[in-house]
């Protein structure tokens, strides 16, 4: 394939004359998103990095509020660049709602 492709005919569908390749940027959102749904509050090792990650996440911003229901324009300059801050900025981006409850520090 050539590298100058626009990007509209990479991933339009088939349809309409596209390849109808996977967006890598949704594809890893749906993964992170996978991954917080089918890990968290788990006993698995993926589990307790996630709740790690999301614990400090809430600590670096100074919130104990779900960190995924905050506005990411508001509070995303209080947190580094990392896995939870891309996961949450896909969330914000395409206005998914992951609903559920994890250990955030008191």
């Amino acid at each position: 394939m050539n590298k100058k492709l626009p990007r509209i005919f990479r991933f339009a569908p088939t349809s309409v004359g596209g390849l109808g390749l996977p967006h890598i940027y949704i594809m890893q959102g749906m993964a992170h998103m996978l991954a917080i749904l089918n890990h968290c509050n788990r006993d698995t090792q993926i589990g307790h990095m996630i709740i790690a990650q999301l614990e400090l996440a809430c600590i670096e911003i100074g919130t104990c509020r779900h960190i995924f229901k905050l506005p990411f324009k508001q509070y995303s300059f209080l947190l580094t660049h990392c896995w939870v801050r891309s996961t949450w900025e896909f969330l914000d981006k395409y206005k998914i709602s992951l609903e559920g409850d994890y250990t955030r520090p008191n």
